[in-house]
């Protein structure tokens, strides 16, 4: 897990343990602040690039109220994904300005994945259904 303010920071290795997933979510709270959704993908990258086990599925899952508004544009964070084969899927919660919604898209239309805007409800329980 990788949290993405105005910089990136790994917060939870890599894990198949979904309630230290849920843990560590929780333990997240918005500053307020800048949403450096590229270089949040760039770290969540470097946690899979090494990675050479058989069978395990590269993805990530971006939870993020948008405003990509510092950093490392995205839709070139994402350049080395195709290579690894690593999924991008978006879940987003509130309002969206239009930039943010083109941005997932265009990233989408890139690489595989999938976005989801939850306007209302439970994010976690939403997100443990697509899963």
């Amino acid at each position: 897990m990788v949290a993405f303010y105005e910089y990136s920071l790994p917060i939870i290795d890599l894990t198949n343990d979904i309630r230290a997933l849920i843990s560590s979510a929780n333990s997240l709270r918005p500053l307020g602040r800048g949403t450096a959704l590229g270089d949040g993908i760039i770290e969540a990258y470097c946690m899979f690039k090494d990675l050479s086990r058989d069978g395990v599925y590269k993805r990530i899952l971006v939870v993020t109220d948008g405003t990509f508004n510092t950093g490392i544009d995205p839709r070139y964070a994402i350049l080395p994904l195709k290579a690894y084969d690593i999924r991008v899927d978006f879940f987003t919660f509130s309002r969206l300005y239009p930039s943010d919604v083109s941005t997932i898209r265009e990233i989408l239309r890139n690489i595989k994945g999938r976005f989801v805007n939850v306007k209302s409800g439970n994010l976690v329980k939403a997100i443990m259904e697509f899963l």
